[in-house]
């Protein structure tokens, strides 16, 4: 009798034991799916020259090229190294100089140009993009050099050539001039260029 009853007591706790399993089991199933994605990306390249004379001034030591002339009736000394040649302006000298901007950027670039002028004698020089509208005022005139350029794939070449003239009037304020030329100081008319090439926001 005693042996019945563990027997029933033992059957009953072992089905009490399924039962459970079963309730814990069921109560944790569940669906269960899972993906993953991801993305890159590479920094887009910004290469840009800016050109005078075979140089590129943004990477290369450069002497900016303005003032030579070779015009007859102005004394030039051609034994005399021409970097380092006392370069001679006087009432009807012109001349011009050359920038190339170049833009192989992965973005859109604009170019700009400014200068710095020491001019302490108001020696009468005019300046023009055109040679044909003429200001007194180079940066004035160099408002009228920006360029932008759109973003390129990196391979093809961008680039604008900007021509730069001078000249001062062979017919002007005689006087005026005339006393430039009798000054016993040295006078000089000196330029300073800068060039700056900036990344346009993306939209």
């Amino acid at each position: 009798m005693k042996k019945n009853l563990t027997f029933k007591l033992g059957l009953f706790c072992a089905a009490l034991v399924l039962v459970a399993t079963c309730f814990v089991t069921n109560a944790w199933a569940k669906y269960t799916k899972s993906v993953s994605a991801g993305d890159s990306a590479r920094v887009a390249k910004f290469v840009v020259e800016a050109n005078h004379n075979g140089k590129d001034m943004m990477h290369e030591e450069f002497t900016l090229d303005i003032f030579t002339t070779a015009m007859s009736n102005i004394y030039k000394d051609s034994s005399t190294n021409n970097v380092n040649e006392e370069k001679l302006i006087a009432p009807g000298s012109h001349g011009q100089f050359q920038v190339q901007y170049v833009s192989n950027s992965e973005v859109a670039v604009q170019f700009e140009m400014s200068a710095v002028v020491a001019n302490s004698h108001n020696i009468p020089l005019q300046w023009s993009l055109d040679n044909s509208t003429w200001n007194s005022s180079l940066d004035t005139v160099l408002d009228g050099a920006t360029k932008v350029f759109d973003a390129t794939n990196g391979a093809s070449e961008l680039s604008k050539t900007i021509n730069v003239y001078w000249k001062w009037d062979y017919e002007g304020d005689n006087v005026f001039d005339t006393g430039l030329g009798e000054n016993t100081l040295d006078l000089f008319y000196s330029v300073t260029l800068t060039v700056t090439a900036t990344q346009v926001q993306p939209a």
